[in-house]
């Protein structure tokens, strides 16, 4: 429709906004599960090698602290816009 406002939050944000966190949530789920498994069988103090299996996997939040500035320059920048306030913010708290 020619002529009509666009949406204050556009698909690009949120690629900024989220960047890669579908991956990290994956990554997190499963160190917590092997940490929790450490802690249900062993002293859980003999946690050292859990970190070194995983140490690769964990440069894959570099991204995600790299851009962490600017996704929160663009969240503040949206949130002055009345719609995205109503609409996306209140559905996350």
């Amino acid at each position: 429709m020619a002529g009509a406002p666009s949406p204050p939050c556009q698909l690009d944000d949120v690629g900024k906004l989220f960047n890669n966190m579908d991956i990290l949530l994956g990554i997190s789920q499963q160190f917590l599960m092997l940490m929790e498994s450490r802690a249900a069988t062993t002293a859980f103090s003999r946690i050292g090698d859990i970190f070194l299996k995983v140490q690769g996997v964990f440069l894959i939040y570099s991204k995600y602290y790299r851009n962490y500035d600017s996704a929160v320059q663009r969240l503040e920048a949206l949130s002055q816009h009345e719609e995205f306030r109503s609409k996306i913010l209140v559905s996350i708290h």
